[in-house]
């Protein structure tokens, strides 16, 4: 069990994983911020509707629905980034 704590270790403070792991990072923080501003950008393009409550909720909404497609698609992101 020790050995293999030894090896795990010896892999996370290797120079090309940690590389690999910062770029990766990097990459999906990349993706999320282009898709936060993408869908942002898209909602300002919409034009107003009859209704004050339904422009408000589309305000409220969509940001809250990005932060919880940031924790439902943040690994399989990641996962394809790196």
């Amino acid at each position: 069990m020790f050995a293999s704590v030894r090896k795990a270790a010896a892999t996370l403070l290797d120079r090309d994983f940690a590389g690999l792991l910062f770029w990766t990072l990097v990459l999906t923080a990349i993706l999320f911020v282009a898709l936060i501003v993408g869908v942002e950008y898209g909602l300002s393009l919409l034009p107003q509707l009859g209704s004050i409550w339904v422009n408000r909720f589309l305000e409220v909404a969509a940001p809250i629905v990005l932060v919880l497609a940031l924790f439902a698609l943040g690994a399989p992101v990641a996962a394809m980034v790196g």
